[in-house]
């Protein structure tokens, strides 16, 4: 284990006389051999509440190790304080050399492996076909529901999905086969699960057809697996629009539906080759609520791309998005901020009246990847890579972070500027944001040696922002190390557990 490079910046905030901790977590990673590409395991680990590592510190929990490679971890917690741990797994011999299947395996809150005595993990799709891009969230029952591509030896890709009990049981099953969320000709990929509230979920996911367009399209399971909207027969039309509509994010509306937001390409007309960011919210039922269900809302249209939405909750049954936006003219073109606009329930903007986003993060660099955090009452953090253009750190990429009140207003450092959550001279990326117990911040991200000896190598850090955004773990000095042996450690997934 090497030591963690020196930090050149550290986060703003006042210092407190007890300093808080924060949630256990639970990150299950890729661990690549540097000579063999195909050698790739999945491995875990705890981090505990003062950032100090647990279960057995020195050595991390082996979750998927076989000949095989096993790639693209997805954590759910299990309401226990442990974790299912969801990933592919592609046959690198034998008679299915090449296919990808999904496996899982639970780790109990005391790092052992549950399902099949820790031997080897639970198959959950392994049909012929590649499955892979697993999405998951709790069922609300101790279970938890998940969602993926599943690609045919024509190419063609649906989105399949599977509910599976604290044993390990699939119970979305007809005739052998998971739930089916979209079947059609065209290409269904990129799903995002919502729980429905009732033991069920909504799916929403991006539809392309055979002329390369893209649609944003959803569908209801039932608790029992079955389609809920159209008879079944297919998934609903979220964005309904001539352009090319994809990243979709979305989160409950607490009435057993869901908000959405995602990308709108336009295609024709004088706004051709722009980028906006477009909201609906679909009903229980199926039904479009914004505009008649005509067409989507305008979340932002700024005169610029706006891309890579972001969404959270706002507890009150709207929804709080973040975004990139990159001006294309004037002194600002090529650069990168994050911007945020909240949204009630019906859909109308409520930051600046509507007619302006708030401004989260302007500072001299490119600010990228936003990951949003729910926060008590309506408020919000926002996490995002930043990249120094100038100076001395030209081409250095930290993580930084604001926090937003319920009414627009930058909370951190007086609103001026982010807080510099991760500031290594190493390259931070790949924020990803969890909010634990009491309303603290965990961020768990990837860094990449830049220079010397470790160049190149790749390792997992995490870090927790305190209300105030300051760093109660290690003095606010640096991130604490999850994963840093001389293995390529990268593509984090995260659960807070308690």
């Amino acid at each position: 284990m090497h030591a963690l490079c020196a930090v050149f910046s550290l986060a703003l905030g006042s210092s407190l006389l007890s300093p808080p901790v924060c949630a256990d977590v639970i990150v299950a990673y890729e661990a690549a051999s540097r000579e063999d590409a195909a050698d790739v395991d999945v491995l875990a680990r705890l981090v505990k509440s003062d950032g100090t590592l647990g279960w057995d510190a020195e050595t991390p929990l082996v979750v998927g190790a076989s000949v095989h490679t096993e790639t693209s971890p997805a954590v759910v917690a299990d309401g226990a304080g442990g974790a299912f741990v969801i990933y592919e797994l592609t046959f690198t011999e034998g008679e299915h050399t090449g296919d990808m299947d999904l496996v899982a395996q639970h780790i109990g809150a005391d790092g052992t492996l549950l399902w099949k005595g820790g031997e080897e993990p639970i198959a959950l799709a392994t049909s012929e076909g590649k499955e892979s891009n697993p999405v998951a969230v709790p069922d609300g029952a101790g279970g938890f529901i998940l969602a993926y591509e599943w690609e045919d030896e024509t190419g063609d890709t649906d989105v399949l999905a599977q509910r599976v009990n604290a044993e390990g049981e699939p119970l979305w099953m007809t005739d052998d086969a998971p739930a089916l969320v979209a079947v059609s000709p065209g290409r269904e990929r990129d799903p995002v699960v919502v729980p429905d509230g009732a033991g069920g979920a909504l799916i929403v996911f991006v539809w392309e057809g055979e002329d390369g367009t893209t649609d944003v399209m959803a569908q209801r399971l039932t608790p029992d697996g079955q389609p809920a909207w159209n008879g079944g027969e297919q998934a609903t039309d979220v964005s309904a629009t001539t352009g090319n509509e994809r990243a979709p994010t979305a989160v409950s509306d607490g009435a057993g539906g869901a908000l959405v937001a995602f990308e709108l390409e336009f295609l024709e007309g004088e706004f051709k080759g722009d980028v906006d960011v477009m909201g609906q919210r679909i009903s229980a039922d199926g039904v479009l609520l914004w505009n008649g269900g005509e067409q989507p809302s305008l979340l932002a249209s700024g005169k610029g791309i706006e891309r890579r939405p972001s969404a959270v909750t706002d507890g009150a049954g709207g929804m709080i998005v973040a975004f990139e936006y990159e001006p294309l003219e004037g002194d600002f073109a090529g650069d990168i901020d994050i911007l945020a606009q909240r949204v009630s329930p019906e859909g109308r903007l409520l930051w600046h009246d509507g007619e302006q986003s708030a401004i989260v993060a302007t500072a001299e660099g490119l600010e990228r990847a936003p990951q949003t955090v729910a926060l008590p009452g309506g408020e919000v953090a926002v996490v995002a890579e930043h990249e120094f253009r100038n100076g001395d750190n030209a081409g250095d990429i930290d993580i930084v972070g604001q926090r937003v009140g319920a009414d627009g207003q930058l909370l951190w450092n007086g609103g001026e500027k982010s807080s510099m959550l991760s500031g290594a001279t190493w390259l931070e990326r790949g924020p990803v944001a969890l909010l634990d117990n009491d309303g603290r911040v965990i961020v768990v991200l990837t860094s990449i040696g830049a220079e010397g000896e470790f160049e190149g190598d790749e390792d997992i850090w995490a870090t927790c922002a305190a209300g105030d955004g300051s760093l109660p773990w290690n003095d606010g000095d640096r991130s604490t190390e999850v994963a840093g042996s001389t293995l390529l450690e990268r593509n984090p997934s995260a659960v807070v557990v308690k």
